[in-house]
């Protein structure tokens, strides 16, 4: 595929999410179906950014990994919508496809991130958790740990049950407390 395809192939895809989507799932859909390279996807996002098609937002930065969001611009809207019919029918389709069968778990994998890093000053380490709703902050939560296994295992737990943290921790800052710091559920 050309340049200019590749380009449509990538705003066809974060359009037809409806919601910011990671590069690790960009690359999982258009890198794990075969539609395009890894190196040539990583150039085509940088390149849609650098001319205001696509809008990048880092979460975090660590020794591990940083999350990126990519939104579509009122640009690249545009040029969508100008060009899509110079996207192949069949990989248009690929991609309603990939789409459709992963959405509940791109929806997921947008709601909960975890990442660990070096605390600058100390020789903890420092987890920063969230929670989002596509894209937009709901909670974060940073806290430091004595070791690197510790902040591994918060990271994975978090990844694995944040969800259901933060609907616990909204509930628990949700209730009047009493003067024997019983709670008592608001009606």
């Amino acid at each position: 595929m050309s340049d200019v395809e590749n380009r449509l192939l990538v705003l066809y895809l974060v359009n037809l999410i409806e919601f910011p989507i990671t590069r690790s799932q960009v690359t999982e859909c258009l890198n794990g179906s075969e539609l395009m390279d890894y190196f040539t996807l990583q150039q085509t996002l940088s390149s849609l950014v650098d001319i205001g098609l696509l809008e990048e937002k880092n979460d975090s930065t660590s020794e591990d990994s940083s999350t990126t969001w990519f939104y579509l611009t009122d640009a690249g809207q545009t040029s969508l919508q100008n060009f899509v019919e110079r996207i192949a029918p069949h990989v248009r389709q690929a991609v309603d496809r990939y789409v459709s069968t992963n959405r509940r778990k791109l929806e997921k994998d947008d709601a909960v991130s975890a990442t660990y890093f070096p605390h600058a000053e100390t020789e903890n380490f420092m987890v920063k958790c969230g929670v989002y709703d596509y894209g937009h902050l709901l909670l974060e939560m940073v806290v430091s740990v004595d070791t690197r296994d510790q902040a591994k295992m918060i990271v994975a737990n978090w990844r694995a049950n944040g969800g259901g943290l933060y609907h616990k921790i909204i509930e628990a800052l949700s209730t009047t407390p009493t003067a024997n710091n019983e709670t008592i559920p608001e009606p």
